[in-house]
């Protein structure tokens, strides 16, 4: 079992510090079990099903989670998925889109808690690359996975920023939720995820459908170099 620790110590922005703690551990089986702290009120947590999840380990139980909603950006209205769940309601298409694991995995999810507490839950599996991140146009819902973070040593001159890995998605709006204090902070294209960001949810606004990501990705091979 490899561990990704994320003591969350630091969630750095140009203009934004957040502290929170929380660990993410990935599995043999490829998901993940996250353990995040989360507030009494709204939350915005990578998207689970309380009615499917064993929460028996996790401080914050089942019966403490009251309502999660999801936001399909094909329908652009949100679909509540617990304690009843919607989701036979929407159109076929985004039905199809939802149920891919690899899209689950990457779209964060609006949960309500009764108290304050840790949560504790498995992620499904297979977290896809930054370029097999599609967006809608309006907005999207994302989680920050590790390909989108700067490690706690990266040098000035290697620091990825938001519109590094933007790709051609003109980002219109961009939000992290303090749960905290219940409400938005703003982040610039100019931000950048620091490490140990892994789990956060991130709301954006884009003016039409593409895909986020680079053309070229540290440490993936899957495209070639561009023509000169």
């Amino acid at each position: 079992m490899k561990r990704i620790s994320l003591v969350l110590g630091l969630i750095m922005l140009i203009g934004l510090v957040v502290f929170v703690s929380a660990s993410m551990t990935k599995m043999d089986t490829g998901q993940y079990m996250v353990e995040m702290p989360i507030e009494k009120g709204w939350n915005i947590l990578p998207c689970f099903f309380p009615q499917y999840e064993d929460l028996e380990i996790s401080e914050i139980k089942k019966e403490d989670i009251k309502v999660v909603w999801i936001y399909p950006p094909q329908i652009k209205e949100y679909v509540q998925v617990f304690p009843k769940n919607n989701l036979d309601n929407v159109p076929e298409n985004v039905g199809r889109f939802l149920d891919d694991e690899q899209m689950l995995s990457v779209t964060s999810c609006w949960v309500y808690s009764s108290k304050i507490g840790t949560i504790r839950y498995s992620t499904p599996e297979n977290v896809p690359n930054l370029n097999d991140r599609k967006l809608f146009s309006g907005w999207n819902f994302i989680v920050i996975t590790p390909n989108m973070i700067n490690p706690g040593d990266v040098l000035p001159k290697d620091v990825i920023k938001i519109e590094d890995f933007s790709s051609d998605c003109n980002i219109l709006k961009s939000y992290i939720w303090d749960s905290e204090h219940q409400g938005w902070q703003d982040i610039s294209n100019q931000g950048q995820f620091y490490s140990r960001s892994e789990g956060m949810g991130w709301v954006i606004k884009v003016s039409d459908d593409c895909t986020l990501g680079s053309s070229e990705e540290v440490g993936d091979e899957t495209t070639p170099p561009t023509l000169p």
